[in-house]
């Protein structure tokens, strides 16, 4: 059957790829309930230009029923979350083991960065140090529901010392938001990737479990996917693990981890750094004037390098835009046009579906336009642009809430969260391609 395949990936790997193995890492009852949730999300066809198609209505209602049987972030089997390394929630660390001194038992990414300053360093300056931010704190602190606050906090700080009103809650950990101990420490037992070998390294120096689940794709399921009863439109809000399971990376056995965490480093680098989101992309364009001087122009955007849709989640857009200019490179006046890429939500008491249009695996947007002689004849040259606003959809949600009456805490957590927002805006990609033709009267 198609879920006794994808155990039987998950738990031997793919042979002749980078597909590592999962045997060992988790209790095998948790590794049935991966290999389940994984068909459940799976669609059984990817249409043209690799566009990956909607949930089914069955599918979503299923996922439905049976999401109290479903412990932890997203996945586990809920009879042994105490076992769920990866799939369930995280409780409490137990006492850490004697062999451990008190640096190395701490859960502080200060105390990780002793011995392992590099890795430090990497994570200081990347979004998962930042996961506890202002933005997500002022928007924890309006919830009631313990559950919602649950919710948010399983994936932007997840141990239990760093909840709201644990009785373990550690301030300073929390702040560290997805700190080390969150992916590495379970019931005071450190955890890592397989060593390398031949390895210039030396032994760490207290006990480690080494899993082969750190170097695959499944690792990041737990908060880069949610499951198909929190889909909106036929696609979860969150669809980045589908989106690379069906696409062209899966098949060649290309990871998250490969792009996101090339060398091991712990970067994590996505649409916020300009450099990596530019390798996910390639431009093509053209400007060609007509002997009647309509000058028709062409700018094609192609998602090159991204093995999911480009861009994945709800959060970023990106602009491609097209202009005219003339021989001195001023902009001619009615020639502006420009494409939003990504997928559109606002949300009136439920998330709703303006439009999405991202661009899958392989596949690519156009922008076409025409204009007629006259105001154009001077143009020389098209512009052609990619702006990217990474945080597009908190800038509208913290600019809404702040029009509200707030607590000033709130308050000043949502003008730091906004002012941060729209800092992270760049440009991705500008460009001049001249216009091909003769401008009316030169010949």
């Amino acid at each position: 059957t198609v879920e006794e395949a994808a155990l039987a990936s998950i738990v031997w790997g793919v042979g002749g790829t980078a597909m590592a193995s999962f045997d060992g890492a988790a209790p095998l009852p948790d590794l049935m309930a991966l290999a389940a949730y994984v068909v459940s999300i799976g669609p059984r066809e990817v249409g043209a230009e690799g566009a990956i198609g909607d949930l089914t209505a069955a599918t979503i209602q299923r996922d439905k029923t049976v999401m109290k049987s479903r412990a932890g972030y997203r996945w586990g089997a809920a009879d042994d979350a105490e076992g769920a390394l990866f799939g369930g929630e995280i409780h409490a660390q137990r006492e850490a083991p004697a062999a451990l001194g008190p640096v190395q038992a701490a859960l502080s990414s200060k105390q990780c960065g002793r011995c392992h300053a590099k890795q430090l360093r990497e994570w200081q300056g990347s979004l998962h140090a930042g996961a506890a931010s202002p933005g997500l704190m002022g928007q924890v602190m309006r919830l009631e529901k313990p559950a919602e606050v649950k919710s948010c906090m399983r994936c932007h700080a997840p141990l239990a010392e760093q909840q709201p009103k644990s009785a373990v809650l550690d301030e300073a950990l929390q702040a560290e938001g997805l700190t080390c101990a969150a992916c590495h420490v379970r019931d005071g037992v450190r955890h890592g990737p397989p060593d390398r070998a031949p390895s210039l390294l030396p032994l760490p120096g207290y006990p480690l479990r080494e899993l082969a689940v750190y170097e695959r794709a499944d690792f990041c399921i737990g908060c880069h996917q949610l499951p198909g009863r929190l889909a909106v439109a036929g696609r979860p809000l969150l669809d980045t693990y589908r989106e690379w399971l069906l696409g062209p990376y899966m098949k060649r056995g290309i990871q998250c981890q490969h792009c996101h965490m090339p060398n091991r480093e712990h970067t994590w680098k996505g649409v916020h750094d300009p450099e990596t989101f530019r390798q996910g992309f390639a431009i093509a364009a053209s400007a060609t004037r007509r002997d009647d001087g309509i000058v028709s122009v062409h700018a094609r955007m192609g998602n090159v390098g991204a093995g999911h849709y480009l861009p994945t989640t709800p959060t970023p857009a990106a602009w491609l835009s097209i202009e005219l200019v003339d021989a001195k490179g001023k902009p001619i006046p009615g020639t502006f046009v420009e494409r939003r890429i990504g997928r559109h939500l606002r949300f009136r008491k439920a998330f709703e579906e303006v439009e999405d249009t991202r661009i899958p695996p392989g596949g690519h947007l156009d922008l076409h336009r025409s204009w007629r002689a006259g105001r154009i004849s001077s143009a020389t040259q098209l512009r052609v642009t990619v702006r990217v606003r990474p945080d597009d959809y908190y800038e509208g949600l913290y600019k809404t809430r702040l029009q509200a009456k707030l607590d000033p805490e709130v308050r000043a957590m949502f003008e730091t969260a906004l002012a941060r927002a729209e800092a992270n805006a760049y440009v991705a990609y500008s460009q001049l391609f001249p216009v091909r033709g003769h401008a009316p009267g030169s010949q």
